[in-house]
């Protein structure tokens, strides 16, 4: 990854996506706040929720277990605790694995890092190239 690329705003994919979309940002900050309590309550009410190619968010339990206090060095036990997980699908793994490059803001696709029956990762390739 290159590491003059940084990461975006929340402001900065709303201006972005408003230019995509071609509506006001102010339309756009508004979806994307319900979209993601939208995704909040959704996650509370099933526990699970999907994504569409990108993956998944899921409510998973981590076990109560032993820890040590790292000033004291003393064991403690740390209780069990409900966490949030996300996991991507395989085909949005494959293409940050592969041969993306940014180049002045356009991104290339080595088509040779893909598994030929990888789909998605096809329909992706295919939909960034037109």
């Amino acid at each position: 990854m290159n590491a003059k690329i940084k990461a975006k705003t929340r402001s900065q994919m709303i201006d972005e996506l408003s230019k995509m979309l071609n509506i006001e940002k102010k339309q756009t900050k508004a979806f994307m706040d319900t979209y993601e309590a939208f995704l909040i309550l959704e996650l509370s009410r099933a526990k699970e929720v999907r994504l569409g190619n990108i993956g998944k968010f899921k409510v998973s339990v981590r076990a109560e277990r032993k820890g040590i206090n790292p000033k004291t060095g003393e064991t403690v036990i740390i209780p069990e605790k409900t966490i949030p997980k996300f996991t991507f699908t395989k085909g949005i793994k494959e293409i940050i694995n592969a041969g993306i490059s940014i180049d002045n803001e356009r991104v290339s696709i080595d088509d040779n890092d893909f598994d030929d029956d990888d789909e998605f990762v096809e329909e992706y390739i295919v939909s960034e190239n037109n």
